[in-house]
Parts: C-alpha cells; sequence; structure tokens
C-alpha cells in the first residue's frame, strides 16, 4: 500500500470521527508512522480509541494537545516503538489511556529526551492517566552543541501537575548521564525512571530505574546516579515493583553518589495499613530497613521514612515492594508481602 493511500485511509476515518469513535492508524508494516499518528492524534476528539498497528512509528517526536483520546497496541504481541511522546491535557473531567507502547527517544538529541512527558494546562482535580504495559526511556538532549550548556539526561516518564495516575506493568529507565569531553563538555548526572511532581499516583507491578552518572568531572550539577523514582510534592501507593537507583560513574569526584531507588523532595512519611501485632520492614538492598510494630487496633502505623543515603562507591539502590495481600476481613498482611504507601508532607 502506498503512503499515499495509507494517509488517504487515515484522512478518511478521521473524517468519520465527529463523535468519539474508533481509529486504526495502520503504517502496513512500514516506516514513516509517526506522521501517520501524528495526523490521527490531530484529528481525534476526546474519548477516541487509537489502534496501532504494527510498523514503524520512530522517525518523528509526538505531540497530544488538549484532548483526552486511548493509545492501545493492537499490533497482534509486537512492539509498537513511538520515538518520545509529549502531551498537554485539558481541564475537566477524563482519562488518557496508553497501553502497550514503547516510547524510546534517540539516545542523543537536540531537546528535551524523556520518553514521555505528561502536563495539565490548568490546575484541575479530576482528570487521569492510566499507563499500561508500556516501556519508558529516557534519552541525552544537547540542545546548543559541543561547548555550550551541559548535555543533561533525561527521566523515562516525567509527570507534572496530573491529579490522578495508574501506572500497571511498566517500566521505565532513566538515560545515562553524559560522559565528559575533556575541555568540551562535562559529565552530567543520570536521570530518574519516573519523575513525579503533584498528585496521587498509584502504581502496580512496575519497576523503575535511574540511569548511570556520566563517566569524569561534571559540573554544578554533579554526575550522581539517577533515581529510580523521584517525587516532589506527591502521594505515591506502590503495590509491586522494584524501585532501582542507577550506578555513579567513573572517574569521578570522590563526593560522586549512586542514586536511590526512592527520593522525595521533603521529609516523607511511610503509611502502612495492616494488623496489630504485626510490623513492617522497607525491603531495601543492601539494608533492609525496620519501620516498626504496629500496635495501633485499627492497624494503622504512620512513620517518618527516609532513605539512608549511599556511601560513594557502592552500586545503585534497590527497593522491592512485593504486592499487597487482603484477608477476608480487609486486613492488609505485614511480614509476608507488605504495600507501602508513600506520602511527601510537603503535599
Amino acid at each position: 500500500m502506498t503512503a499515499r493511500i495509507r494517509d488517504l485511509l487515515v484522512l478518511v476515518v478521521l473524517a468519520g470521527a465527529a463523535q468519539a469513535g474508533v481509529i486504526v492508524v495502520d503504517p502496513n508494516g512500514g516506516s514513516g508512522g509517526g506522521a501517520l499518528l501524528q495526523a490521527a492524534l490531530d484529528g481525534a476528539v476526546d474519548g477516541d480509541i487509537l489502534l496501532l498497528r504494527a510498523g514503524g512509528c520512530s522517525d518523528q517526536g509526538l505531540t497530544l494537545s488538549g484532548k483526552r483520546p486511548a493509545l492501545v497496541n493492537d499490533a497482534q504481541g509486537l512492539e509498537i516503538a513511538l520515538r518520545r511522546l509529549n502531551v498537554t491535557l485539558p481541564t475537566g473531567d477524563g482519562t488518557l489511556l496508553l497501553r502497550g507502547l514503547t516510547l524510546s527517544p534517540p539516545a542523543l538529541d537536540t531537546t528535551a529526551g524523556a520518553g514521555l512527558f505528561v502536563s495539565v494546562s490548568f490546575a484541575t482535580t479530576t482528570l487521569a492517566v492510566w499507563i499500561e504495559d508500556c516501556v519508558a526511556t529516557g534519552g541525552l538532549a544537547d540542545v546548543d552543541g559541543p561547548a555550550g550548556l551541559p548535555t543533561f539526561a533525561h527521566p523515562g516518564i516525567v509527570l507534572a501537575f496530573v491529579p490522578r495516575v495508574t501506572i500497571i506493568r511498566t517500566t521505565a529507565r532513566g538515560a545515562d548521564g553524559f560522559d565528559e569531553v575533556p575541555q568540551v563538555d562535562p559529565a552530567t548526572a543520570g536521570a530518574a525512571g519516573l519523575h513525579a511532581t503533584l498528585g496521587t499516583i498509584i502504581v502496580h507491578e512496575s519497576s523503575f530505574t535511574g540511569g548511570h552518572g556520566g563517566d569524569g568531572t561534571g559540573g554544578f550539577f554533579g554526575t550522581n546516579g539517577g533515581p529510580g523514582l523521584a517525587i516532589e510534592p506527591a502521594v505515591v501507593t506502590i503495590m509491586g515493583g522494584a524501585l532501582q537507583g542507577g550506578d555513579e560513574g567513573e572517574s569521578n569526584p570522590a563526593t560522586t553518589t549512586p542514586g536511590p531507588g526512592l527520593q522525595v523532595g521533603s521529609s516523607a512519611t511511610a503509611w502502612i495499613r495492616g494488623k496489630q501485632g504485626g510490623f513492617a520492614i522497607a525491603s531495601v538492598l543492601p539494608t533492609p530497613q525496620f519501620l516498626g510494630v504496629i500496635t495501633d487496633p485499627s492497624g494503622a502505623l504512620d512513620v517518618p521514612f527516609a532513605l539512608p543515603p549511599l556511601p560513594p562507591g557502592t552500586d545503585g539502590e534497590l527497593v522491592f515492594l512485593p504486592s499487597g495481600v487482603m484477608t477476608a476481613g480487609g486486613e492488609l498482611l505485614i511480614g509476608g508481602a507488605t504495600a507501602l504507601v508513600w506520602i511527601d508532607d510537603a503535599f
């Protein structure tokens, strides 16, 4: 099928989509699908379902603004690879659904390199984003060429002011920092796997990994490893998954450190709901952290929580968070599978 016929097919479908409906985006196994998908995004309305068929869609970055469709992998088990997706959501009710997508920007580009960037244009409390079975990686951004600004690493996923987000079976990895080019460009730090600012986020069976710090001497921002999950005031519930900090680079200053599995913008509280008489342990490697015994009859345990800083030269920190197990009486078992709710006090 020629590109002209494919474009015509999509335009015909869009022309009939005055109401929410189904839009099939089919590059027919060929390349150039990014332009085809962008046309579909531009023509979609709230509630549309975009079914993405097999083919190359990574030829250009994608933008979605002012609408909430669903982007769904319909490639019969094949990967749907996108270059990056930058979403600006409107206010009001509605949900943006992303399912089965691989978001992977170039390793080095001239524009901001988050695999998925979602923000809200104005403050709202009813908007929601659902991310399921996706893989997102960050890239390096060199906005002005050699000897200019540092080449910064970007997260796999950035969520900015999104009120409610659900993330299921998704993997996000921050980009590794830039390696020093002596007398030209400094080394830079690794990026977070997921960076979230404000909002309420629920995570199921997902993993977030920080990028490794760049090799060599860095500038003002340092060359530390990136955090697995970075929270700046937000409420995050994690039920199953792993948070892995990135290693520091090589040939760095002695003060360079690996990334934490979990990084909060200020002091945090672990909010645990379990069973009286049980206990809670944060499964953190290399040293598990005992959080306390549950003495309250309600099963509540709220304790200040801070992961201790890691010494230079160690690997990035890994935090295991197994899925919670509910009893018939609605109690969360502590001491077996454990679910923790992280709440940033500044929220």
